[in-house]
């Protein structure tokens, strides 16, 4: 898919610089949708922005993350969370008994 114009990816969300060229990387890609992490220079965050196209155009959500591009590309493939693993985490915190022992 196209990324077409999208000018509003163009500018920081925090600070309202624009990216530089090489600030973009195009995490995946299919015919319908497009991830891409975005790193400003100026400030030092980061956003996650999923553009998909459909039948009625073409939706971009964008979110300020400190996740690098890096562990990004390793989330995306990675295997879905299942309901077993989120048993498995709320076994493992019915143990806790100080929020210091999760540090």
């Amino acid at each position: 898919m196209p990324i077409g114009n999208l000018e509003h990816l163009t500018k920081c969300p925090l600070c309202q610089k624009e990216y530089g060229k090489f600030n973009l990387t195009v995490l995946d890609q299919t015919k319908e949708q497009t991830r891409l992490h975005l790193k400003c220079d100026y400030c030092e965050s980061a956003s996650l922005v999923f553009v998909v196209a459909n039948q009625n155009g073409i939706l971009s959500l964008g979110m300020v993350t400190d996740v690098t591009k890096e562990e990004a590309r390793r989330a995306l493939n990675s295997d879905p969370i299942s309901g077993d693993d989120v048993m498995e985490i709320y076994e493992q915190l019915k143990k806790v008994e100080k929020v210091e022992e999760l540090i």
